[in-house]
């Protein structure tokens, strides 16, 4: 009888025929060998009454003890000592030449995937952990051990729990394990936010079953969401600062349309009556009918006090200190807020000599207004299906200032065109906007003594074009 070594090839020694059940003697003795260039070994079966063979592919000699060096014996209890040993090597007897070829290479295979397993998991930005049925950590990532300010191997092989109380105060520390025993118990995964040391943590627990949905260990992935969620409130808090900047703008703006619209009736009022009282005057008239016409008049120059007072209410509504402000760092600042946006709508938010330019006179929340109106919009005209992109350029001439806000985020119809800059004009859904961005934008650069406009073709983009004079 010969050898049946199976190494991941059908080199096998002559006599064996693959894809045919080999006889398999009860005196054959089958070891699982290990060597040097396989640590996990390959199954050899030989017979004790021939002689030693070698390694079909290594040339090594079979390091049993059912195999020994020529010129040695091979005692029969070694044999059957090994023989019992060695009896889960019967399935390799049966099985056709392909199917042990098959074993070998899932074992490779397994190895590789072990390896690729530990680069992904150590790759992992965030931390992770495995734990066991007991709440033992298994494995964890670099992250992970340098957020507990430990090592991987001081880690693992620990209670979590004892981890957790050494980085986290008691409650916190209660509340964690508490979310992994109700994963343990229910079988279904977890979400949940915490803080810790000014720092919020997202965690996401994930249970690995059995084949009778047994909680065998759970997966803990644990993000840090600090920079998003201070991000998002100060876009938040910018917001509500713009929003009760449009809304004192749009108080202005009702109060200097009641000043336009009562000033020219009023003037009329006050001069007819004037004229009646002057007539009256020379004639023989009732004193009570010239006292209600200079009751009138009186009346009249009030209420002309009080428009006034509107006109200048819309003129101061927004004013706050002018400075020298630099336009690169409120635009870094402004597109740093829409960014979050800006990517969900796959818009990329670019800049271009804005470092060059000089210093502007103004009050630095004004122009936060004019570039986030101008950026939102370009943001918001972005379907999200294409890549977009939005360049604010800037350049210096004739002494004034000149911002370019190009995008290509499909334009805007040829019927809007004429009314973007209206007050409450918006093509959004009800609820979306209020339809105050653009039009606020042109009322600080006019009110500067700029003047902003647009160029447009539906379909392709769009190009708004702002100049400011520098002081």
């Amino acid at each position: 009888m010969h050898h049946l070594i199976a190494c991941g090839s059908q080199d096998v020694l002559p006599g064996f025929e693959p894809g045919r059940k080999q006889d398999a003697a009860p005196c054959s003795a089958r070891a699982k060998i290990a060597t040097a260039d396989r640590p996990h070994g390959d199954w050899r079966v030989m017979d004790h009454r021939s002689k030693p063979e070698r390694h079909v592919r290594t040339g090594e000699c079979c390091a049993s003890s059912a195999c020994t060096k020529p010129g040695r014996s091979k005692p029969d209890a070694d044999v059957e000592q090994a023989q019992q040993q060695c009896e889960c090597a019967q399935p390799l007897l049966d099985a056709p030449a392909d199917h042990v070829v098959a074993v070998d290479l899932d074992r490779r295979i397994g190895h590789a995937n072990r390896q690729f397993l530990q680069v992904l998991l150590h790759a992992i930005p965030e931390s992770l952990l495995l734990l066991d049925s007991e709440g033992r950590i298994l494995a964890c990532n670099e992250t992970a051990a340098r957020r507990a300010g430990q090592s991987i191997q001081e880690l693992v092989g620990r209670p979590v729990a004892d981890c957790l109380a050494s980085i986290a105060p008691c409650d916190l520390c209660k509340e964690r394990m508490a979310r992994i025993a109700e994963v343990r118990y229910s079988g279904e995964p977890a979400h949940f936010t915490d803080e810790r040391n000014g720092l919020v943590f997202e965690h996401s627990l994930y249970p690995v079953l059995d084949d009778n949905n047994r909680v065998t260990s759970i997966v803990i992935f644990a993000r840090d969401v600090t920079a998003q969620i201070q991000a998002q409130k100060e876009l938040r808090d910018y917001c509500e600062r713009l929003r009760d900047a449009e809304q004192l703008t749009s108080l202005g703006m009702l109060s200097a349309t009641l000043a336009h619209e009562l000033t020219q009736p009023l003037s009329v009022i006050r001069l007819t009556t004037q004229t009646a009282l002057a007539e009256l005057r020379k004639v023989n008239c009732p004193d009570a009918i010239k006292r209600d016409l200079e009751a009138s008049l009186t009346a009249s120059a009030t209420i002309a006090a009080i428009v006034s007072q509107f006109g200048n209410y819309a003129r101061q509504s927004t004013r706050t200190k002018e400075a020298d402000v630099r336009i690169d760092s409120v635009a870094e600042g402004t597109i740093r807020l829409l960014e979050q946006s800006a990517r969900q709508a796959n818009v990329t938010l670019r800049t271009e000599s804005l470092g060059a330019l000089p210093t502007i006179r103004m009050q630095e929340n004004e122009l936060e207004q004019i570039i986030f109106a101008l950026t939102q919009n370009a943001v918001e005209a972005a379907d999200g299906t294409k890549d977009r992109h939005l360049l604010i350029a800037g350049s210096v001439h004739d002494g004034e200032i000149e911002l370019r806000f190009e995008d290509n985020c499909g334009g805007i119809q040829p019927a809007h065109l004429q009314n973007i800059f209206k007050p409450f004009f918006t093509t959004k859904p009800p609820g979306k906007g209020n339809g105050l961005g653009l039009s606020i934008a042109r009322l600080i650069v006019r009110d500067r003594g700029g003047q902003i406009s647009v160029q447009s073709q539906y379909g392709e983009g769009t190009t708004f074009i702002v100049r400011l004079p520098r002081n």
